[in-house]
């Protein structure tokens, strides 16, 4: 039997994927803001309303709520603990 984060992530069809990583050199120059800004700027040329991420990582959701991400759910996947967020764009 499907839990639901399967029931609801698994019938999406316009979800966009988005692994963001910026190697431990790089970081606190705000490039992973920069990154998430041109994520979302292309979202929004491609016709997307919304951006939806899942992170296992729970220490990420709060930054991502500094840039205007929303926590949608908190689910279990792979056994493990996601939380599943999202942002709405302006076009």
């Amino acid at each position: 039997m499907k839990n639901s984060f399967e029931k609801t992530w698994l019938q999406c069809y316009s979800l966009i994927f988005l692994t963001l990583v910026v190697a431990p050199a790089y970081r606190h120059q705000k490039i992973g803001e920069e990154l998430i800004i041109a994520a979302k700027q292309h979202a929004v040329q491609l016709g997307y309303t919304t951006l939806y991420l899942l992170t296992f990582d729970q220490t990420i959701p709060d930054w991502y709520r500094k840039l205007g991400w929303e926590i949608v759910n908190t689910e279990q996947a792979l056994g493990r603990p996601v939380t599943i967020m999202r942002i709405l764009l302006k076009s």
